[in-house]
């Protein structure tokens, strides 16, 4: 719970400090014992966003894997098909409305009958491959548009747009075999919490693209 109220600190926005904060979240989640899981959270179910990271979905979604070997080798559904009224509940729907996200059919699979109903009945709509390339091309039609360099820089770094920007960079090094400045300083100003969200669409339009 310190780490993440410390994640939201502004100063941690910097990329080496994040870096090493998450990597202790990810490390101290993973560490934890199948027989640990349960009474480390059923503490929190109070609150349970005190010990959720509202911005990871990578940390969200190590903690879910954690729950699910847990309540695996613990044998902790045996003879329930449903979460309902156990202390997995509110942490699952507290992870999803911080880090809405589905898990790839053959992982899932993995999962106790319980978890699999939960995430099948809270899946979430993703965009389409075809709509990502077109929204990447109408920013990039944005950007070679654009003249201003304030203008590009806080239209490309706002808080809540659409997490392209590395899409955008990659389309500029296909084209013309360099990134100028302004593209470095749109990173800066994006910072390291948001860039994460940006790497997760640039994984998604490469597969994309390599897919045809």
């Amino acid at each position: 719970s310190h780490l993440h109220t410390l994640a939201a600190v502004a100063q941690t926005n910097q990329n080496q400090l994040h870096l090493c904060v998450e990597s202790t979240a990810l490390r101290l989640i993973t560490a934890l014992g199948s027989s640990e899981v349960q009474p480390q959270f059923t503490r929190f179910l109070s609150d349970p966003k005190t010990v959720l990271s509202a911005e990871s979905e990578e940390l969200n979604r190590a903690l879910i894997l954690t729950l699910a070997r847990a309540t695996h080798v613990t044998d902790f559904f045996t003879g329930s098909d449903s979460i309902q009224g156990t202390w997995c509940k509110d942490i699952l729907q507290t992870i999803m409305s911080f880090t809405p996200h589905n898990w790839a059919s053959h992982t899932l699979s993995c999962f106790p009958g319980p978890l699999q109903a939960f995430f099948k009945q809270n899946n979430v709509p993703q965009e389409s491959r075809f709509n990502l390339k077109k929204n990447v091309e109408e920013e990039y039609r944005k950007w070679k548009s654009m003249s201003n360099e304030n203008d590009i820089i806080t239209h490309f770094s706002m808080q809540g747009s659409p997490p392209l920007f590395l899409c955008l960079l990659w389309k500029m090094l296909l084209e013309t075999d360099h990134i100028n400045q302004i593209g470095y300083r749109v990173l800066e100003r994006i910072g390291a919490r948001a860039l994460v969200a940006h790497v997760r669409t640039f994984a998604d339009f490469l597969v994309s693209c390599l897919n045809g």
